[in-house]
């Protein structure tokens, strides 16, 4: 197979979530690897206006070339209009694109017309435009430190929005596009989290300005609520800047038991006592410092039972990082990764900790389901990963035996932000084990003070018996 042939292959596998951009190539024996990984990433970077292309041209819909071959479609239209040319594909594939030249200009030119810009460069340097085309809604979270959601929702009936009332997950895309400019709802897995309408403007609003609500994004609202600690738990998060994780763990504590928020950088660290300042968190402590040079051993965080890793990422989910397939290396996805399992043992040593939840902001399975398998094997005998959000429909991709407990999140199937959560379960045993070691460490603690109280004691008398004689 030629390049391209090659390319859509591994287009169409990546997209049927059968594997990493990098593991596809790598697997697929094309001997130039670089110009490949290349040539499918720059692929996938424009895919959804390539396909758009693509469908509004019927002579190449129904060219027989093409035929059941999107991913083809894909990759010639983008060598043909932004890359090198299709000086590596064969007659058929060359003849199949002139032959529909024209047809493709003119769909160029309906969709920049539609677009709203005046040349092919500025749509493709737009390409955010075509996720702005998606009714990615406004997301509100509801600080119940200061509020509840009836409260705040009886503000906004106030103020002329309409009660839609709670949306349903299997329907969740078609009602959002229902919600005209005057209804909001409430998410129908968070009952914390309100939807308004796309591009509603809340940051004024004087809800916002006390942190009553929090603007925050339907993707980073997951973790918290996986995280799922008691009322009274002690919380720890582990690269806790900006704050808004941090905040909501502290808001379904209704700020009981305690929450030690980690982070390194001396900038983000304002940052995040500004935004717990500012939601009216009281349970929390805020350390600037390297979570990695924290002694998981040390008595003060005998209590620490539950935690949160959302560590550094190539951030490939986030909308307003549209270049990350090209700009995202292997060799920094490599360094992440690494870094990303390290931070992730790391919380998984500390002695009581039944719950640790990983998230990160990412699409890319070498941060996500790869360092979940990796770590997951190496802790195996004392946590398990569990499956969460069991009704959620988009679970972990590739081969991974636990991408089924894991959950993904992307723009076009859930409205929001590429997100990954996966879930680490310390095991019955290893609790059990657990607890039996810290009543040991009590007793032996008790027995230790009810000595040396004796000791005193008996020092004293015999202080008194010789000063008597």
């Amino acid at each position: 197979m030629d390049l391209y042939d090659v390319a859509a292959e591994v287009l169409q596998k990546f997209n049927k979530k059968q594997g990493s951009v990098k593991n596809l190539v790598f697997s697929s024996n094309y001997k130039n690897v670089r110009q490949l990984y290349a040539l499918v990433c720059e692929s996938l970077k424009y895919q959804e206006v390539m396909s758009t292309i693509f469908d509004k041209c019927s002579g190449l819909l129904e060219d027989k070339t093409l035929t059941r071959n999107r991913e083809l479609a894909i990759v010639l239209l983008y060598e043909h209009l932004v890359g090198k040319g299709l000086r590596h594909a064969g007659s058929l594939k060359r003849i199949c694109i002139m032959r529909h030249k024209k047809e493709v200009k003119e769909a160029c030119s309906q969709l920049m017309q539609e677009q709203g810009v005046d040349s092919l460069a500025s749509l493709l340097s737009g390409q955010s435009q075509m996720f702005n085309n998606l009714p990615i809604p406004r997301y509100v979270r509801v600080n119940l430190l200061k509020t509840t959601v009836d409260d705040v929702k009886a503000t906004f009936e106030d103020e002329g929005w309409i009660w839609h009332g709670q949306l349903t997950l299997n329907n969740f895309r078609a009602e959002v596009e229902g919600l005209c400019d005057d209804k909001f709802a409430l998410d129908p897995l968070m009952p914390d989290l309100l939807v308004f309408p796309p591009a509603t403007e809340l940051h004024a609003h004087h809800l916002t300005n006390n942190g009553s609500i929090v603007l925050q994004d339907r993707a980073s609202c997951f973790p918290a609520h996986v995280l799922n600690p008691p009322s009274g738990a002690t919380v720890l998060d582990c690269c806790a800047a900006p704050g808004n994780k941090t905040s909501h763990i502290a808001s379904l504590l209704g700020n009981s038991g305690r929450v030690l928020a980690y982070e390194r950088d001396v900038k983000r660290m304002s940052l995040l006592q500004k935004q717990l300042q500012k939601t009216g968190v009281t349970n929390t402590t805020t350390k600037c410092q390297d979570f990695l040079s924290v002694d998981p051993h040390d008595p003060s965080f005998a209590n620490v039972e539950f935690i949160l890793v959302d560590p550094s990422c190539s951030g490939s989910g986030m909308l307003s990082r549209m270049d990350h397939l090209s700009s995202t290396t292997c060799q920094r996805l490599e360094n992440l990764a690494r870094f990303q399992v390290s931070i992730l043992k790391h919380a998984l040593r500390f002695s009581s900790v039944r719950r640790v939840v990983y998230s990160t902001c990412s699409i890319n399975e070498e941060e996500n389901e790869q360092v979940v398998a990796e770590v997951a094997w190496q802790v195996k005998d004392q946590f398990h990963v569990q499956k969460i959000f069991p009704m959620w429909p988009h679970r972990g991709q590739g081969s991974s035996p636990y991408a089924d407990c894991c959950i993904r999140m992307s723009p076009k199937d859930d409205l929001t932000n590429g997100f990954f959560v996966a879930c680490f379960e310390k095991t019955e045993k290893s609790a059990t084990l657990c607890q039996e070691a810290s009543a040991k460490k009590l007793k032996k603690r008790k027995q230790r003070r009810k000595d040396g109280m004796n000791e005193n004691m008996h020092k004293k008398k015999k202080l008194s018996d010789d000063t008597v004689g």
